[in-house]
């Protein structure tokens, strides 16, 4: 005794589609949302466009030079380690092995360009960027011209 579960009558079915949504995406609910994720969408868009220079990329965080200088430095132009610290003081040592410096100094960094300028107890100075993946310093020596190259000490 099996029981026949097809609709024979066609004006059955049409009141049963008037009831129900066939297609979600036709509901008004779902249209209006739609619609406003859409401007909201444009409108971020448009205000990342205007606010100028690209974001970094997911994971990626966008150096600041006057914090990402701290840190330990191969001097490669003369040899030796130069320790940046927090705060504003760094000092130069032969090698590694070397527990008192053999020189020490001041850093200062701007804001605006980035660049970083080390004053050193010598009467030295050095005018320095860091490069974009921070992990290389390069400027010049303000005294005496000599080009400065240092890569961040692992």
């Amino acid at each position: 005794m099996s029981e026949d579960r097809t609709q024979s009558d066609p004006a059955e079915a049409q009141e049963v589609s008037v009831v129900g949504w066939r297609n979600w995406g036709d509901h008004p609910l779902v249209v209006a949302l739609t619609v406003v994720a859409s401007i909201g969408g444009l409108v971020f868009g448009y205000v990342s466009w205007r606010g100028g220079g690209a974001a970094p990329a997911l994971g990626e965080e966008e150096l600041d030079p006057c914090v990402d200088v701290i840190g330990r430095w191969d001097w490669l132009t003369t040899g030796g380690i130069v320790s940046v610290v927090e705060g504003g003081t760094l000092t130069f040592h032969v090698n590694d092995a070397t527990p008192i410096p053999t020189f020490r100094g001041t850093w200062t960094c701007s804001d605006e360009t980035g660049e970083i300028v080390m004053r050193w107890e010598t009467g030295l100075s050095d005018e320095l960027t860091l490069s974009d993946d921070g992990d290389r310093l390069s400027g010049t020596n303000q005294q005496n011209g000599v080009v400065i190259s240092a890569v961040r000490a692992r």
